[in-house]
């Protein structure tokens, strides 16, 4: 066996926990810690966009869709879309097309945005 199957094998096992970390813009920004790539994951927005929640759901390690819902600025924020973890070793860069509605009593905005950001294993275990 080589050690680069070992070392998958043994990450499928007790996989490492992931710095995620990921931003829309200067406002909207995700920050977390994940247990795996492989598992649904869920993660709060941060600042002033915190009563937003973002739900992944993964197709594979490197990607899948998700969605988002929440409270922010008084208006009522849905929608969600793909995303991408593209893995270079034990980090990665990640990618989210957001296609989302926020509305209010003034009415309806709808909106697609690209989430950018980054993945790093830490050195810790998920504890799964």
């Amino acid at each position: 066996m080589s050690p680069c199957v070992g070392t998958q094998l043994v990450d499928h096992l007790c996989p490492r926990v992931h710095h995620l970390k990921a931003y829309t813009g200067p406002h909207f920004h995700i920050e977390a810690r994940v247990c795996g790539f492989d598992k649904p994951f869920k993660v709060s927005a941060k600042g002033a966009f915190s009563g937003v929640a973002l739900d992944f759901k993964p197709s594979s390690n490197s990607g899948g869709t998700f969605t988002q819902s929440g409270q922010a600025f008084r208006a009522s924020w849905k929608g969600g879309g793909p995303y991408t973890v593209n893995w270079t070793g034990d980090t990665g860069r990640f990618t989210a097309q957001d296609s989302y509605t926020a509305e209010n009593q003034a009415g309806r905005s709808r909106n697609d945005d690209k989430m950018t950001g980054t993945v790093t294993r830490l050195a810790q275990r998920c504890k799964r």
